[in-house]
């Protein structure tokens, strides 16, 4: 196969265990629970300061000011130091890793199982201004090319044949006030004329998920959650950010055209 001109970091034994092992269970999500609590507060606040203002109550008034100030700036610290301890925990955990060589051999000398024996590793640009992207393997030997029409919402997935692999359309642009970095809502994979995946964000107050629904039965549902590729709530694969390149990491099992055609969107 092709090879990249320009090899990126490769991705050591130890910092692929960490980034699919670890750094998840390091996140610190923000949770419907405490968003809920936090808007009961915020709102309790500000009806002291409505009804304070109905009756032309200044001490009232005055409390709901001082409450509704307090709150936000509360929350605003709150929810900076949850990010800034995640931060400096997943900073940690790979420092760890820094320097740390492979260790692809002494599975074989100690008889154990390698845990990602059976997957599959691909990356590519976390940044992509350009219309034109490699997906690689670590080894910088090239594995898809990733084209997007410019001015409209296309990409196409190709081998390093030009052998088109599949297309995928924005079918729903971004849901208002998602926390989803203005990513389209629903996805459709295409190859020719027959579809063959629809990626879709559900709507809902749980923690954001994207399901991926093939037109094959033999296929099964994806749901991704916390950067997760789930099956019935088994793991089979992460999809991580590391030193500027998006990672896919998945079983060869379950590396269908959905969840190739997702990833390839995310830039």
């Amino acid at each position: 196969m092709a090879q990249a001109e320009i090899r990126d970091d490769h991705l050591t034994d130890y910092e692929r265990a960490i980034c699919y092992y670890t750094l998840p269970k390091l996140n610190n999500p923000v949770t419907f629970g405490l968003i809920v609590a936090y808007a009961v507060c915020l709102f309790e606040a500000l009806g002291v300061l409505v009804v304070g203002a109905l009756r032309n109550n200044s001490t009232w008034i005055a409390a709901g000011l001082i409450a509704t100030a307090a709150i936000v700036l509360f929350g605003i610290v709150v929810f900076l130091v949850r990010a800034f301890l995640t931060e400096l925990r997943r900073r940690r955990a790979l420092a760890e890793a820094q320097g740390v060589p492979d260790h692809s051999d002494s599975f074989q000398d100690f008889d154990l199982p390698d845990p990602f024996a059976s997957h599959i590793l691909l990356k590519h640009p976390a940044s992509a201004p350009q219309h034109l992207f490699a997906c690689t393997e670590d080894d910088a030997t090239i594995r898809y090319f990733v084209e997007s029409v410019p001015g409209e919402n296309w990409w196409r997935i190709k081998s390093v044949q030009d052998t088109e692999v599949c297309r995928v359309r924005s079918l729903l642009g971004p849901r208002p006030f998602a926390f989803n970095s203005g990513r389209p809502r629903k996805l459709g994979v295409y190859l020719e004329d027959r579809e063959l995946a629809t990626i879709e964000r559900p709507f809902g107050f749980a923690l954001p998920s994207v399901e991926i629904v093939h037109r094959d039965p033999a296929i099964p549902r994806y749901a991704i959650r916390n950067s997760g590729i789930y099956v019935d709530d088994r793991l089979v694969g992460r999809l991580y950010e590391l030193r500027n390149s998006y990672y896919l990491d998945v079983e060869n099992a379950h590396f269908h055209p959905g969840v190739l055609a997702y990833y390839a969107t995310l830039t």
